[in-house]
């Protein structure tokens, strides 16, 4: 009977669960986004619908997405379908055997640090900006770290001041001590 209802169904049960195990609001927003289009451009009406075929002639259909990307939407329709296994809904994921794309030395886009001079350039033109970016380039913390910090975790009164990010706000839930280096860039 569950093998036969409306994946998009699932899709809403599923997201319900993850919500209430804590899991972040951009992490689901990418889960439903990703399987919320596999569901609607591969016509996968009900789990039964779901094959390995389908998913790969969509990826084909689909070149402009990096092999990052498509490994990122293969992982949540992985997911979302061993949920499923999981809570008896469905026999088996359909897409288990399927095989992540190779993404060694297929970077779409070079990152890179800002040289001194760009840095210097970027802080004279930053206006009431300029604070964050310096503490950015200072601490190394991502952007959604900075934007969780409170006044108890900067410790500015210390010898060398430092940055106490709390576990609850970092990338890998760890507390992360950020100490500024020594140099001054952009002063």
């Amino acid at each position: 009977e569950s093998a036969l209802r409306n994946l998009s169904l699932h899709l809403e049960d599923f997201l319900g669960v993850m919500r209430r195990n804590g899991k972040s609001e951009k992490y689901l927003a990418n889960l439903e986004f990703r399987i919320g289009r596999l569901i609607r451009e591969c016509s996968w009406d009900t789990a039964v619908s779901v094959t390995p075929d389908s998913f790969q002639r969509w990826l084909r259909a689909h070149p402009e997405l990096s092999a990052k990307t498509s490994n990122d939407y293969l992982e949540s329709v992985r997911c979302f379908f061993n949920w499923l296994v999981k809570n008896d809904r469905f026999g088996s994921n359909p897409l288990a055997k399927v095989e992540k794309v190779k993404t060694a030395g297929k970077q779409t886009r070079e990152r890179r640090a800002f040289t001194v001079d760009e840095f210097k350039r970027l802080l004279a033109v930053a206006g009431e900006r300029k604070t964050v970016y310096l503490m950015a380039v200072h601490t190394g913390l991502r952007r959604s770290e900075l934007a969780s910090l409170v006044w108890a975790d900067l410790h500015l009164d210390e010898e060398k001041p430092f940055v106490l990010v709390r576990a609850s706000t970092t990338k890998n839930s760890q507390v992360a001590p950020m100490r500024s280096e020594e140099r001054r860039v952009g002063k």
